[in-house]
């Protein structure tokens, strides 16, 4: 049986996409939200993130967001995210 979380949240009709962003993470999948700016896609994830990092002995430090929109380039995003930092902290 799928273990329940409470979600504190501002937003509204989002439980749609707490399922999702739950399923994605027990799957161990990646997930892409795409939609209008403004519509909250990055405040529930890090609504989802807050609720569910305390249960996983994580920490605020320890989600990583990446906002992306239609300019972005493949490269300016590979140019600019140290990998081994954010998958090792403790050895920069």
């Amino acid at each position: 049986m799928a273990k329940k979380i409470n979600i504190d949240s501002n937003l509204t009709k989002k439980g749609e996409v707490f399922r999702i962003l739950a399923l994605a993470e027990s799957l161990n999948t990646p997930i892409l939200l795409i939609g209008d700016p403004g519509t909250g896609k990055t405040a529930a994830v890090l609504d989802y993130a807050k609720a569910t990092s305390g249960a996983q002995g994580l920490g605020p430090k320890d989600v990583f967001v990446l906002e992306t929109d239609e300019g972005t380039k493949a490269a300016a995003v590979k140019g600019n995210i140290n990998m081994a930092k954010l998958v090792d902290p403790i050895n920069p």
